[in-house]
C-alpha cells in the first residue's frame, strides 16, 4: 500500500477539571510512511507520552482526544484497531514484563490472541524473537 501508514493531523489531548478544558498537547500533526523511522523527542512532559497512547487509544481516565485526528492506514482509529493492525512497546523495561511470569508466557500471548498459530508453531515462534534480541537460553 503506497501512501501513509499513520496520519495525524491537528491532535489535542486534554483533561476536563470542572468543566474548565486544559491542553496537554496542542494541535500536533505528522504522517508515517510505510517502512519509515519516525521518532518523537523531546523535554520531560512536553507529551511524547500522551501522543503515543492517543494513538494507540490508550489514554488514562479522565483525559481525552480531539476525534477524528489519528488515521491508521486511512481508518479512523476509533473504528478499533489493535492486535494484528497496531500495537505498541512500552519504554519502561521494569514495568514492560511482569516477573513474575516466565518470558516465554508473556512473549507467546499476542500470537495466542492475534494468530491461529498452533502451540508448536507458537513456541518456534517465540523461540525464534528471544534469538533474535539475544536471548538464548
Amino acid at each position: 500500500m503506497e501512501g501513509n501508514v499513520l496520519d495525524v493531523s491537528n491532535l489535542s489531548v486534554y483533561i476536563d477539571v470542572d468543566g474548565r478544558k486544559y491542553d496537554m498537547v496542542r494541535g500536533i500533526s505528522f504522517n508515517i510512511k510505510r517502512g519509515e523511522i519516525f521518532g518523537i523527542v523531546g523535554e520531560s512532559g512536553c507529551g511524547k507520552s500522551l501522543t503515543a497512547l492517543s494513538v494507540m487509544s490508550l489514554l488514562p481516565s479522565g483525559v481525552s482526544m480531539s476525534k477524528n485526528s489519528i488515521q491508521f492506514e486511512q481508518k479512523n482509529i476509533h473504528a478499533g484497531l489493535f492486535g494484528n493492525d497496531i500495537s505498541m512497546i512500552f519504554q519502561e523495561p521494569m514495568s514492560a514484563l511482569n516477573p513474575l511470569l516466565k518470558i516465554k508466557r508473556q512473549v507467546e500471548e499476542p500470537l495466542l490472541l492475534h494468530t491461529d498459530l498452533s502451540k508448536a508453531q507458537r513456541h518456534e515462534r517465540v523461540l525464534e524473537c528471544l534469538t533474535e534480541v539475544g536471548i538464548r537460553d
